[in-house]
């Protein structure tokens, strides 16, 4: 058995350098000169599966080992490591796939970002998806696997190389894993100074569960050595001899009503009004002329549940991969929904997909919605979608959602003004299309299905404009819109928008429309979600409550600049001012530094011309986490302040 357990960990070892070999372009064959080099790269790149494959093997043939001539137990532990074989195999093919969206192995805080044990359309959705293709494929590669190692062992035996004992090659093995181990730290330093997205060559098993560990006690020990103190001071109070050139707060008595309409994973980029070449939005285009554009305007983090949070509530998310929506829902904070509900308005929250993801409706049970309607709720002659993406679930055609937003805005009690929160779906992953897809002319097949979808959410939108103009709406009805966060294509080597701060993950658009209050402005104001319910408030002359951390845009003393984190791959935080975006990874402590004005892409890293910069950003960065730490702990119940220690 024990050299069985051998060949079968070489045949995996060269399974899994293949596929770190294809992953890493390296399959090629590449010019003579080259070799060595190339050869170089994938020994550095496979390190992690080479140990992990030699661990595996290694634990297993010592269990074998010491079974010694119990033949049973020797089966059992054969037939245990077939098994941790064939699931890694698994595992690392789901990975293969995951890598090329996420730029990064799947770990534990994503599982924790679907919310997959929670939502019966994941596990319904992945049924309809499943093929016998995909099946016969995985049952291929398994196979191949297994038997490579068996065809080994007979070739072994053939050649009758198993005359050096079991205990040798076992002995031999352990110490090329001491070997490997010892050079570790070595590793590291060559791939993170080689490799920008280093995440990608962990073993994904490794990296899983790895994840799964610092998920219970990382968090808690980042930034320590700050307090909130000096945050305060710097970002967070007033400080009068600083006075930004800003408009005079727009106000109108005419204006009662406010609608909040949320683009579900919209970039700016592709939005008109932010120099998007792709006319996917032309009923936005049109209402420009009316409009107050802000240019630089961001999500704080690229997750829906957590932009919920900071544009109902104007507070910064939880720094972590857990959510207080879906651990606390009944946290009590003042919200948009709440202050304007005791100043007699209507509320209500429309939402074409899931409320029951992530425990959003019970959130929402807490703010004093008048009405709370998601896909369930909502009459369509077109035909629902089902997906598995995190935060879907299933939805309806988001012009059934207008719809019925139109239908509760003109009921009873017209002489009452309305706050209205309406939020989008068909732009998520994987992009949801009603009817024949328009040729966007890019090369790209899901770009163009997701311009298609952006295409629909503003055909929704120009219903819903079109509606309130048809009943004497308009004019007395601010409408907002606004990316929940945003959407990447490949840019970075990554796609959707969890994995990163980039711009293509976090800058959305952010566009008030009203034609007594603008009129084709354009702004510079470096704003997040948290400033929309502060700038609302602002517009309508009310105060706003203690609590709130945002301010508003058109406060001429206020903060210029945005902070930005993501969880869910590595930790990631930074901001953004008017001169510059920085990136902090915390687990690495690389920092990058980017012109955003003359780099809009972010392609040119400036932090070795920085130096000075660096040091000051990882100042800043840990006292803004700390600062909202010191909030949120006092916020959020006894038993779940745990959240702030892991």
């Amino acid at each position: 058995m024990v050299r069985k357990i051998y060949c079968l960990t070489i045949s995996f070892i060269v399974f899994l350098i293949l596929t770190r070999a294809r992953m890493f372009n390296l399959l090629f064959l590449p010019p003579l000169s080259e070799v060595h080099n190339n050869l170089i790269r994938l020994l550095t790149v496979s390190y992690y599966d080479i140990v992990y494959a030699l661990a595996l093997g290694v634990l297993f043939s010592v269990l074998s080992e010491l079974a010694d001539k119990n033949r049973k137990i020797k089966k059992g532990i054969y037939f245990c490591f077939l098994l941790c074989i064939v699931v890694s195999v698994i595992w690392v093919l789901v990975n293969s796939y995951a890598v090329k969206i996420l730029n990064s192995p799947i770990n534990y805080q994503m599982l924790y970002y679907s919310d997959i044990m929670d939502s019966e359309y994941v596990w319904v959705a992945i049924a309809e998806n499943f093929s016998l293709i995909i099946l016969c494929k995985v049952a291929f590669v398994i196979l191949l696997v297994l038997g490579g190692g068996i065809m080994l062992y007979k070739v072994a035996q053939m050649g009758e190389i198993f005359n050096i004992t079991s205990k040798i090659i076992l002995i031999s093995a352990l110490c090329f894993l001491v070997y490997l181990v010892k050079f570790h730290q070595l590793v590291i330093y060559s791939k993170k100074n080689h490799y920008d997205d280093y995440v990608k060559t962990y073993n994904p098993i490794i990296f899983f569960s790895n994840s799964f560990f610092q998920s219970f006690n990382s968090e808690g020990r980042l930034f320590t050595e700050f307090d909130s103190v000096e945050y305060k001071n710097n970002f967070v109070n007033p400080d009068t001899s600083v006075k930004l050139n800003l408009p005079a707060i727009p106000r109108n008595p005419k204006i009662k009503n406010i609608i909040l309409y949320v683009l579900e994973s919209v970039s700016a980029e592709y939005v008109a009004g932010y120099g998007s070449e792709y006319n996917a939005t032309p009923n936005l285009q049109s209402y420009l002329p009316e409009s107050l554009i802000f240019t630089d305007f961001y999500a704080h983090n690229p997750n829906s549940t957590n932009s919920l949070f900071s544009l109902l509530g104007s507070v910064y998310p939880l720094m972590s991969y857990k959510t207080v929506i879906l651990e606390q829902p009944n946290i009590k904070l003042p919200t948009l929904s709440s202050e304007l509900k005791q100043r007699n308005y209507r509320t209500a929250f429309f939402q074409a997909s899931d409320n029951q993801y992530m425990r959003v409706d019970e959130y929402l049970s807490f703010r004093s919605f008048d009405k709370v309607v998601d896909h369930r709720q909502i009459p369509c002659s077109t035909k629902s979608f089902v997906s598995s993406a995190e935060g879907v679930g299933e939805g309806k055609d988001e012009r059934c959602m207008v719809t019925a937003f139109s239908e509760w805005a003109l009921d009873a009690r017209q002489d009452a003004p309305f706050f209205a929160m309406l939020w989008t779906i068909q732009t998520h992953w994987p992009y949801f299309v009603f009817g024949p897809e328009k040729d966007f002319n890019v090369k790209d097949p899901a770009l163009n299905r997701y311009l298609n979808a952006l295409h629909q959410s503003d055909a929704a939108l120009g219903n819903l404009l079109a509606n309130l103009k048809r009943k004497g709406l308009y004019e007395s009805t601010l409408v907002i819109v606004v990316g929940d966060h945003g959407e990447a294509f490949g840019r970075h080597g990554q796609y959707g928008h969890g994995s990163n701060i980039y711009d293509e993950n976090v800058k959305v658009p952010l566009i008030l429309i009203n034609p007594l209050l603008f009129s084709g402005q354009k702004k510079s104001t470096i704003g997040g979600h948290v400033d929309v319910a502060a700038t609302v408030m602002d517009i309508l002359g009310f105060k706003t409550p203690q609590g709130w951390q945002g301010t508003s845009l058109f406060d001429p003393y206020r903060k210029n600049i945005v902070w930005l984190f993501s969880t869910w791959t590595d930790y990631f935080f930074g901001y953004r001012t008017t001169s510059h975006k920085v990136i902090l990874n915390a687990y690495s402590n690389k920092t990058s530094v980017y012109d955003v004005k003359q780099d809009p892409n972010e392609t040119t890293d400036l932090a070795d011309q920085n130096p000075e910069l660096v040091k000051l950003s990882y100042r800043r960065i840990g006292q803004w986490v700390q600062y909202n730490r010191a909030f949120l702990n006092n916020k959020l119940n006894k038993e779940n302040k745990d959240l702030l220690q892991s």
